[in-house]
Order: structure tokens, then C-alpha cells, then sequence
């Protein structure tokens, strides 16, 4: 017990370790450009006022000093910029949600959307829905909003008792206000990089949703088509005869 104890001590201990080093190696190579760019800015103020010696030297090494702080801070940004990890959400295709800041300037186009629209009985989860689309809203995620409204509805009023589809709605009923509310909390703070991150996660979070749903629709319509077909093929047997009467002779 003590050998596994202190093995996973040192476990530790060494990511911890080589996460400082890897911060500390960050550190010094931000260090060392923000040096390098700010004594290239110097040297060129210095340049520029070198009419006269002691003023050339004194203004290059005024503005060595306060180019450090924002040629630092411009740095970081750079350099936290360009490790972030593209945005991207596996396994569900978001290509026309990518630029959702542009497309909410022309939203009104699904407010104008034709023919009628699913709606949720549940007002906490429409309330989530109507959140997420002025959030993000794109093609995608109100496809997957209206099959999500559609499945709710016909879950509720179902006939036939599947286990399935109530634990797929209660799944629903719970966890969609939660992640778009959590969601919102977390864009209010967050940078527009990380912000835009977070936008395109609860995107492919809700499209998965909404696939989820469509799955249990067509689960749903399987008995209803079957019964449909039984029907069907009962009344053809039945109006046979009348069909053949009124069947145009040649």
C-alpha cells in the first residue's frame, strides 16, 4: 500500500513538475520577445532622434522602457492565441454554424422562416432553446431545435409506453436548460477566443441533441406506419370487389 501511495505521489509530483517547467520555458521565451521587440522599438526612436547623441540614447531608452509592458502583454496574446486548439466539435459537422457572430446580425431570417414551427409544453426548456439560438443561431441548430420540439410532443402524447424515449425526454427535459444557462455564465467571462470555443461547444452539444431526437422520432413513427400499413391492407381487402367495379374497363 505504501509503494502504490508513493507512486502516485510521484506521479504527481512529476506532472506538476514538468507543467512548471513548460510554464517557466513560456515564460522566458515570451520574456525574451518582448525584449527583442522592444529594443528593436528603441533603437529605431533612438535612430530617429540622433541628431544629437545624449538625446538619441535618452529617448531610446525611455521608450525601451515603456514598450515592455504593452510589447508583453501584445505577446502573450499572440502566443495564447496561436496555441488555442481550433474549434471544432467531434463528430458533429458545424460548417455552416463557424460564423454565428456574423449570422446573428441576420437572424431575423429564421423569425420569418416559413410554414409552422414545433413548440416546447415546457417553458424552461423553450425558454433554453430560444437562449441558445440568440446565442448562436444557424441552420443547424434550428433544425436540431425543431426535431427536439417535435420529439417532446409526440413522447408526450404517445400511445404506446417505451422506456427509451421517456429516459431520451427526461434526458432532454434535464439537461439542455443546464448546459445552455451554464453556458451563457461562462461566455459572460471568458476572452472572445475562448468565448467563441464555448459557443461552438454548446452548438455541437445541442445538434447531437437534436439527432438524438430525430432517432427517436423515427422510433416512434415505426409502429404508427406499421399500424397505418395493417389498415391499409385490411381495406383493400375489404373494397377489393368496389375497386374492381370501378375500375375503368381497356
Amino acid at each position: 500500500m505504501i509503494n502504490v501511495v508513493s507512486f502516485c505521489f510521484l506521479a504527481v509530483l512529476l506532472v506538476l513538475t514538468v507543467g512548471l517547467l513548460a510554464a517557466l520555458l513560456e515564460l522566458i521565451v515570451r520574456a525574451v520577445l518582448t525584449v527583442g521587440v522592444a529594443f528593436a522599438f528603441a533603437l529605431a526612436i533612438g535612430i530617429f532622434c540622433s541628431s544629437e547623441l545624449d538625446s538619441g540614447v535618452g529617448n531610446g531608452t525611455v521608450a525601451f522602457g515603456l514598450a515592455l509592458i504593452p510589447t508583453f502583454y501584445f505577446i502573450s496574446r499572440m502566443r495564447a492565441a496561436q496555441s488555442a486548439p481550433k474549434v471544432r466539435q467531434g463528430g458533429n459537422d458545424l460548417s455552416s454554424c463557424k460564423d454565428f457572430q456574423a449570422v446573428a446580425k441576420r437572424d431575423s431570417a429564421f423569425r420569418t422562416r416559413k410554414g409552422p414551427k414545433a413548440s416546447f409544453a415546457d417553458k424552461a426548456l423553450s425558454n433554453a432553446w430560444d437562449e441558445a439560438m440568440r446565442l448562436a443561431p444557424c441552420a443547424q441548430l434550428d433544425a436540431a431545435r425543431e426535431a427536439c420540439a417535435q420529439f417532446m410532443s409526440a413522447s408526450a402524447s404517445a400511445k404506446v409506453l417505451d422506456v427509451e424515449v421517456i429516459d431520451y425526454a427526461v434526458f432532454i427535459r434535464r439537461q439542455v436548460p443546464g448546459v445552455v444557462r451554464e453556458t451563457i455564465e461562462l461566455v459572460a467571462v471568458l476572452e472572445p477566443a475562448d468565448r467563441e470555443r464555448a459557443i461552438s461547444n454548446l452548438i455541437g452539444d445541442l445538434v447531437a441533441v437534436g439527432k438524438g431526437a430525430r432517432l427517436q422520432l423515427d422510433r416512434l413513427a415505426k409502429p404508427l406506419r406499421d399500424q397505418l400499413a395493417a389498415r391499409r391492407l385490411r381495406m383493400g381487402v375489404a373494397t377489393g370487389p368496389v375497386q374492381d367495379i370501378l375500375r375503368p374497363e381497356g
